[in-house]
């Protein structure tokens, strides 16, 4: 399910930062938190778990602005509307959205130096594409692929290149661990579904994103952009495209649509 918020601009400009993610993250939060506050704690907190893993299950575009000007670490929207397309695999996360935009009706950005709010002018229910066993996609935000390392006896995460041998291995199961989750943690009936293949282009251009810029939590992120080929079972292509692919989708990560040719 996807849905497309359009968002006015109150006065002449508006000032917005750069790294924005972390912001939409949190506001998608706040919507969901002010229809069901223990589902909200749920997602946020624990999520769709399958053995010690953890997934949210929705993702984001970036904002659409048409008209922009980059200043320093901030974007001066000079547009009068913005857009924003919202991603989920989950009807309850869907209905607690709708019901905490209906309730607030703004978008809120709360950022160190900025306090913004822009009037939610329309939230559209957005047509699913028809999905076959052989598809086309681009990732319209960074897909994140990272794996475990250990360098002088201390373990940490090494952000993979999409060109690496096993890139599409570790690709494949991320979104087969996330189908996994949602399944265990729904009323849906699971059924074994796998990707068989998935090729990548090779015009990869790869993308550093700051999360909680300026916060103790700040961290970079590095993903890339793709276009790509999937093969598989219909149903959990359509899962990857809600669901979105790669890790740290809740932060706007891994969000695709697909194109044709």
């Amino acid at each position: 399910m996807r849905i497309k918020l359009i968002l006015n601009i109150v006065g002449e400009e508006a000032i917005i930062p750069i790294n924005y993610q972390y912001y939409i993250s949190s506001f998608i939060y706040k919507c969901i938190n002010s229809a069901d506050n223990q589902f909200s704690e749920w997602l946020h907190d624990k999520g769709f778990t399958a053995g010690n893993k953890t997934f949210k299950l929705f993702t984001f575009s970036n904002l659409y602005i048409p008209e922009r000007e980059i200043k320093g670490s901030f974007i001066k929207i000079k547009s009068k509307k913005i857009e924003l397309i919202i991603s989920m695999i989950s009807e309850k996360i869907y209905d607690n959205l709708i019901i905490g935009m209906f309730r607030n009706q703004t978008f809120n950005l709360n950022h160190r130096e900025i306090n913004i709010s822009f009037p939610i002018q329309s939230v559209e229910m957005m047509p699913e594409p028809e999905f076959s066993d052989t598809m086309k996609f681009r990732a319209i935000t960074p897909i994140v692929i990272s794996k475990k390392s250990e360098y002088m006896g201390k373990e940490s995460e090494i952000y993979m290149n999409p060109l690496e041998k096993d890139y599409t291995y570790y690709l494949k199961k991320n979104l087969e661990d996330k189908y996994i989750a949602y399944s265990a943690n729904s009323d849906k009936q699971f059924i074994e579904y796998s990707i068989e293949e998935i090729k990548i282009a090779r015009n990869t251009k790869s993308k550093l994103i700051t999360v909680c810029e300026g916060r103790k939590e700040e961290t970079k992120v590095k993903g890339y952009l793709y276009d790509f080929e999937i093969k598989g079972a219909p149903e959990i292509i359509k899962f990857a495209y809600n669901a979105g692919l790669g890790k740290l989708s809740s932060l706007g990560f891994g969000c695709i649509k697909p194109i044709n040719g």
